[in-house]
């Protein structure tokens, strides 16, 4: 269809052998079976700028976004984040099962039915080295300035300023 300005506005039954670029925005290429936007093109599906939209600026960020007060849904019941290289893992969900957060593809932050399981140390407010240290043999370590100042061993013994408690509770 060719409306009144020579603009074409509808092709029927169209037929492309390889490539149909459509205003320079959009590229339906036959060969990968992919329709390609060009760099800082939006898809955005929806009647309205607001709605849902993935867009790519041709260099190093890309976005999906549901919109201003939308809910952004992605369903599966095994859900894996990967960095660019699909090499390391980032984040893994499972239904019913445990939500694991890594830190150079080693799982850091693991929630299970019984709570969470942190590896190694627990450090907040900014300070590197003030942190609770959840260490093996069942040993907990409270660290301020990097220095282990308090420990509690499997037996329940503590330490304050000792590290090897041999009573309940031991200060030096």
């Amino acid at each position: 269809t060719i409306a009144s300005d020579g603009t074409i506005t509808a092709i029927q039954g169209l037929v492309c052998s390889s490539t149909l670029n459509v205003n320079n925005l959009a590229t339906f290429s036959k060969s990968g079976s992919a329709i390609r936007l060009n760099d800082n093109s939006i898809l955005r599906l929806g009647n309205d700028d607001s709605d849902f939209f993935l867009y790519h600026d041709g260099n190093t960020i890309d976005y999906i976004s549901a919109g201003a007060s939308r809910q952004l849904r992605l369903t599966t019941d095994d859900f894996i984040i990967k960095g660019a290289s699909n090499t390391e893992t980032l984040m893994t969900a499972t239904k019913d099962g445990n939500v694991v957060l890594y830190h150079n593809n080693t799982g850091r932050l693991n929630t299970d039915s019984t709570g969470i399981t942190v590896t190694n140390r627990i450090t907040g407010g900014g300070d590197s080295n003030t942190y609770i240290n959840v260490g093996p043999n069942d040993i907990i370590d409270l660290y301020t300035g990097g220095t282990n100042l308090v420990r509690m061993n499997a037996n329940g013994n503590i330490g304050i300023n000792n590290n090897n408690p041999q009573n309940k509770l031991l200060v030096t």
